[in-house]
């Protein structure tokens, strides 16, 4: 199926060389639901209650604005969708990216999840801090922050497909992968070729992306952050020691 087409690029730019910037346009999540949408593509909550503030923007996609959180702090954990460099809070207003929109058709959050698909018109231009999330594995320099979803009780899941271009590409074409929980391993979706098949150019240089969920405990639940990130892809043998060394924690946990 043809994938939606960018409805906005966004560019992302940061101060280290070692990755290299990356674009992204719709954000899709819409299990074909939406025209030109991938089939199998969701948000699905496992039977947690999404958490949507009083103060909040309404609809899907308000980020919520931070002049009003030193009043209601209870807003900087307000489900929203959005393309940003991170989530709005007291320190940051995320002024300087325009309201997110959702393509036409998208049912939005109902039955349990989220389905649909949305934008934000650009460009934008931000600079991103190196991140070092991983606790046992090497670092990611690049990442776009596309959401957070706040959850009473249950727990996140889906997978999630994006108009994408690196540098120098002509076109933007779809990538596609799984949401990645907890630290950096061998079991992670790794995306090294998008939805063509055709290899991405960071691959070659041992890098591709993958779809990492930051996860944080309020009253008001566990927001779960969602970044497309620029990361380092283990080698076969890294692989097999990252597996080892997660299973060594898994038996230490027992």
């Amino acid at each position: 199926m043809k994938s939606i087409v960018s409805l906005g690029a966004v560019l992302a730019l940061a101060g280290a060389a070692v990755a290299g910037p990356f674009s992204i346009g719709t954000v899709d999540a819409s299990d074909g639901l939406v025209a030109g949408g991938l089939p199998g593509t969701g948000l699905d909550f496992n039977g947690g209650v999404v958490y949507q503030d009083g103060f909040g923007t309404p609809g899907n996609t308000g980020e919520p604005n931070a002049a009003f959180i030193p009043l209601a702090p209870s807003l900087e954990f307000d489900t929203y969708l959005t393309v940003d460099s991170g989530p709005v809070s007291a320190t940051y207003a995320g002024g300087d990216v325009a309201a997110a929109g959702e393509a036409p058709g998208s049912p939005g959050f109902a039955g349990g999840g989220y389905r649909g698909a949305w934008f934000v018109s650009g460009p934008f231009v931000e600079s991103f801090a190196t991140t070092k999330d991983f606790g046992n594995g090497p670092e990611a320099t690049w990442e776009i922050f596309v959401g957070r979803i706040t959850l009473q009780g249950g727990s996140l899941s889906g997978h999630l497909a994006v108009a994408f271009a690196e540098p120098g590409d002509a076109n933007f074409s779809t990538i596609e992968g799984d949401l990645n929980f907890g630290a950096y391993d061998a079991g992670w979706d790794f995306i090294t070729s998008d939805t063509t098949g055709r290899p991405l150019a960071k691959a070659g240089q041992g890098r591709g992306y993958a779809w990492v969920v930051k996860e944080s405990q309020s009253a008001q639940g566990i927001s779960y952050d969602i970044y497309l990130q620029n990361v380092p892809v283990p080698t076969p043998g890294a692989m097999g020691l990252l597996g080892v060394a997660g299973l060594a924690a898994v038996r230490r946990r027992r």
